[in-house]
């Protein structure tokens, strides 16, 4: 039983009433219009990826009326296949007390970090009724195929608490329903339900490999200046990694705009062969190819100038000094 208590406890507050006047009612019939209806709406360029509209109860949010002493924090597993996370939308709604924030946040792990956050009034939150209500979050970078929770929180207060629409059967494949009773410590899990939630996202493309232009040659201890430009086919932001060949490099410099000139700057210490490597990434971390481009870093002219000097003088005087030419390997 313990497994689906806290939607139990919903169905219970649905036929008990609930609130602190015990008066008013969700109204779930009106609520399953809205699956008829399908998701809100899309703009800009993301593109809908993850959901699940069904709804025939719910899970609370926060400490409800019939068990005061829990802060539930409800919780949906999801497998995205965009690689960038753009915004969620949930079918929620409050209790006429409610007076804190909804808090929405989406983790790659219940018990690590967040990756997002959102908080939104109850203002956007239809009392005692559902409605879809959008959180639109921070553009995140995600992994497809890879599982990501929407946690739904609010502040442990008396008579605070939200409804997020439930479907009391397994009708998304691809995750279930999460919940803590001890403010996130711990999980507990009910494979055979789904919460309510659209998730929007984006098909993101790396940057091109940098174009790496400058001297391919030069003296050593004297900086040369090499441009850098890559070309995100989104308009992203890039950063770039250089290798310089000789044991040292510049860690992701930027963010830069996409097709600018970059320019940047290096000294080699000694004499050799150097093979400069490049890459760039997006604001959403995607990784372009490495390129390269080879310098090399001969004699100092200084040094080159005596031996041309000699050159000279033993073309000048072809036959002289055949001992001097020994000794000097000429």
């Amino acid at each position: 039983m313990k497994k689906i208590f806290p939607i139990l406890l919903a169905v219970f507050l649905i036929i008990s009433g609930f609130g602190a006047s015990a008066s008013a009612i969700f109204n779930i019939n009106e609520s399953i219009e809205w699956e008829q209806n399908g998701i809100l709406n899309a703009f800009g360029s993301d593109v809908l990826d993850q959901y699940q509209p069904e709804m025939d109860f719910f899970a609370p949010v926060g400490p409800i009326y019939i068990a005061p002493d829990i802060n539930y924090i409800s919780a949906q597993s999801f497998i995205p296949t965009k690689n960038v996370l753009t915004r969620i939308e949930v079918m929620a709604g409050k209790n006429s007390t409610t007076t804190y924030d909804y808090i929405l946040t989406i983790r790659d792990d219940l018990l690590g970090p967040d990756l997002a956050s959102l908080s939104l009034g109850p203002e956007n939150f239809p009392t005692e009724n559902f409605s879809w209500v959008e959180f639109d979050i921070e553009d995140i970078p995600v992994a497809p195929g890879k599982t990501y929770y929407i946690i739904s929180s609010t502040t442990d207060a008396p008579d605070n608490w939200y409804a997020w629409g439930a479907k009391l059967s397994d009708v998304y494949p691809d995750g279930w329903v999460w919940w803590s009773e001890d403010d996130g410590s711990s999980w507990e899990n009910d494979t055979e339900a789904d919460l309510t939630f659209a998730t929007y996202g984006l098909d993101n493309t790396a940057p091109t490999a940098p174009s790496i232009t400058g001297p391919n040659s030069g003296k050593p201890k004297t900086d040369y200046d090499y441009t850098l430009n890559s070309i995100d086919l989104e308009a992203d932001d890039v950063y770039y990694y250089i290798e310089w060949g000789d044991g040292t490099f510049q860690d992701w410099d930027g963010p830069y705009p996409s097709m600018m000139d970059v320019i940047v700057s290096h000294a080699w210490d000694t004499e050799g062969t150097y093979k400069i490597k490049a890459k760039a990434k997006d604001v959403y971390n995607s990784e372009s190819d490495w390129s390269e481009y080879e310098v090399t870093i001969p004699r100092s002219k200084s040094f080159d100038f005596r031996f041309n000097l000699l050159d000279w003088f033993f073309e000048r005087f072809t036959n002289s000094f055949p001992l001097l030419r020994y000794l000097i390997g000429f």
